[in-house]
């Protein structure tokens, strides 16, 4: 059998197990996504900087961007613009249909960017927050904590 066949009858036999095309509900995966960013902020608001916002080292403001994305559109979603002394630091989202992960938010300073990724478990559909510390060789995560957010922040800020 030529090679020009043996690429037909694969791709016949992927199309057959793959079946019906499987409907993507991009309204609701656009509130969910929004729903997991402003969860997200409020942890960091009321959680991560709630002794810092209480001793005034920070001011924490969300403001709408907006996002377009294939598939979904445009839509509005909230930024997490935080103040530390004269600097500012945000939260932008940035998509939701993103590769390898659920979402991805940047993490934007003046002295660069840091990447932080939604992560869903598809058994038990908890989702969890990630600080991206490396992509080469390969992408390695460490979970969104105090102790991370703040490694990123002196990634992205001044010295």
């Amino acid at each position: 059998m030529p090679v020009k066949d043996d690429l037909r009858e694969f791709l016949r036999e992927r199309v057959a197990k793959s079946g019906a095309p499987s409907r993507v509900d991009w309204e609701a995966r656009k509130r969910d996504w929004i729903g997991a960013v402003e969860r997200l902020y409020d942890t960091i608001e009321s959680d991560f900087f709630k002794d810092a916002r209480r001793e005034k080292l920070v001011k924490v403001q969300r403001r709408e961007v907006q996002v377009a994305e294939q598939y979904i559109g445009r839509y509005k979603i909230p930024e997490l613009v935080v103040r530390i002394g004269n600097e500012e630091v945000v939260f932008s989202p940035k998509a939701v249909n993103v590769i390898g992960a659920a979402g991805r938010i940047d993490l934007i300073g003046e002295r660069g960017q840091a990447t932080i990724i939604r992560e869903r478990d598809s058994k038990t559909r908890s989702e969890s927050w990630s600080v991206v510390e490396t992509r080469i060789p390969s992408r390695r995560v460490v979970p969104l904590t105090q102790q991370s957010l703040l490694a990123a922040l002196r990634q992205v800020m001044t010295p």
